[in-house]
């Protein structure tokens, strides 16, 4: 029953909760401005997958290539040590 000219106020909060509204205020505030600038371009999108899927694709070779280790000095008919330094060549040519 509030007369002309008289204001109702809220009842008061406890101070922990005005703290926790405040903070997830902040934790919004900063969390959209974490997004606004977080549009990629086509080409930005490109390049992106493209450098994924040669690092995605360099995996295997060089899982391949260290499980071969034991078996290609018995089919090229070569030491141990040979065979390991030309998958060591191959490993590094690769990954780089």
């Amino acid at each position: 029953m509030s007369g002309k000219g008289t204001t109702v106020l809220p009842a008061p909060m406890p101070e922990w909760q005005g703290t926790k509204l405040m903070l997830k205020q902040v934790a919004y505030e900063k969390a959209e401005s974490r997004t606004e600038g977080a549009k990629l371009t086509p080409s930005a999108r490109w390049t992106l997958a493209s450098l994924s899927l040669s690092t995605l694709l360099s995996a295997p070779g060089t899982s391949i290539a260290n499980v071969a280790l034991p078996t290609l000095p018995q089919a090229f008919g070569a030491l141990f040590q040979e065979v390991r330094r030309g998958v060591l060549a191959y490993l590094l040519a690769v990954t780089t």
